[in-house]
């Protein structure tokens, strides 16, 4: 039986960059970045696959969903699990 608690899934988050690009009001626009997270919610290290606790991103961070998409399939195979 699969035991989805342990699933690891591909999420989403937006954060404001320093030195990011401003929209017509002259507001800074946020930016999407995309993590994996295992069952509990807790972001994944993409250097050692193992729950990450601090608060760098680059750590754990992927700019581009392709990139955590690849990364989250390695994870799967890793521990035996299939993408539906």
């Amino acid at each position: 039986m699969l035991n989805l608690f342990n699933m690891y899934k591909v999420e989403s988050n937006q954060y404001l960059p320093l030195k990011g690009p401003s929209g017509p009001s002259g507001l800074p626009l946020f930016s999407t970045y995309y993590y994996v997270a295992n069952g509990t919610g807790q972001k994944i290290s993409k250097n050692t696959g193992k729950p990450y606790r601090g608060k760098q991103m680059r750590e754990y961070a992927f700019y581009s969903e392709a990139e955590a998409q690849t990364f989250l399939n390695q994870l799967n195979k890793s521990t035996n699990f299939e993408q539906p």
